[in-house]
């Protein structure tokens, strides 16, 4: 299903890397691996944009739960997680209250050059 929603959406393959992620699930150190793959500038996606929101901000929108913006040929579909799961927002008017939130949590957010570098020091910190 995964495989489908990414070819159908060209996602890039997002629903199947979160599938992967999560068959890792039990493995306590998945999230090191992929901070490690990521991290490395080969890997570098520049249709990724990493910003870190600092524990200091305090709340902000993007507590209430992760999601994704994605733009496919037919328009901007967003997709928000969920612990049992998640859901596929494709309402236009629904979408664009993602995008105020992402905006907001941006608002926020270090710049990615900073948050990269933050995410290097935690790893090096587990290390």
């Amino acid at each position: 299903m995964a495989l489908k929603l990414d070819k159908e959406w060209r996602t890039g393959g997002h629903f199947s890397i979160m599938l992967w992620y999560a068959r890792l699930g039990h493995d306590p150190d998945w999230f090191k691996q992929h901070v490690d793959v990521e991290a490395r500038p080969q890997c570098s996606r520049t249709d990724v944009a990493v910003r870190v929101v600092p524990i200091g901000a305090g709340g902000h929108p993007g507590m209430d739960g992760a999601f994704k913006i994605m733009t496919t040929e037919s328009g901007d579909v967003a997709f928000a997680d969920s612990p049992g799961g998640g859901r596929l927002v494709p309402v236009a008017a629904e979408v664009r209250s993602y995008v105020l939130r992402y905006d907001r949590v941006g608002q926020q957010a270090m710049s990615e050059f900073p948050s990269r570098e933050r995410i290097k020091q935690a790893m090096e910190a587990m290390q």
